[in-house]
């Protein structure tokens, strides 16, 4: 790496701030993006991987909002 990239690396992101305007993160691209998990009664799971597919839902609850799932 060239001596004078982080540098370069610095100045840009002193700079970028400054073009920002009012920027406000939402949960909503990732909720798109996230789906619930659902077992079925013909599933095998051991305990540890339910526990994790239940702590993913309720995650991704809390972040969302409820969805309805789909019968």
């Amino acid at each position: 790496m060239l001596p004078w990239k982080p540098a370069l690396l610095l100045c840009a992101l002193a700079l970028l701030p400054g073009c920002a305007k009012n920027f406000v993160a939402t949960a909503a691209p990732s909720c798109r993006a996230l789906q619930t998990v659902i077992i079925d009664n013909d599933d095998r799971l051991v305990e540890s991987t339910a526990q994790q597919i239940e702590a993913n839902n309720l995650a991704r609850e809390r972040l969302c909002g409820k969805k309805k799932r789909k019968a």
